[in-house]
């Protein structure tokens, strides 16, 4: 369950976004056609940034293992460490320090 489905926003940003592993897994096989690194059309914001802002911790291993790009930056110029630092996510953001 990926919850309440946001306009402008594609299945990847949703699945990061409730840090829904099984879906980023299906959605970034070789078969899918999601991008690692793709923009919400909503927030501007990619993937990690979203994940790494709820503090879904195996998400943001699973998205960094796919080849997230760690200082992609959104609309607003926040890194997916920025957003874990401001939302109170230690451990996320102990994992992005050490990628």
């Amino acid at each position: 369950d990926m919850g309440a489905y946001q306009a402008g926003m594609g299945a990847i940003h949703h699945a990061a976004r409730s840090g829904d592993v099984g879906a980023l897994q299906v959605l970034l096989c070789e078969c899918g056609r999601a991008s690692v690194n793709a923009m919400d059309e909503q927030e501007l914001r990619p993937p990690l940034s979203l994940a790494s802002g709820q503090g879904h911790l195996e998400a943001v291993r699973f998205l960094l293992d796919r080849g997230a790009c760690i200082d992609l930056r959104g609309q607003n110029g926040g890194t997916a460490l920025m957003w874990a630092c401001a939302n109170g996510h230690e451990e996320v953001a102990l994992v992005l320090l050490s990628r």
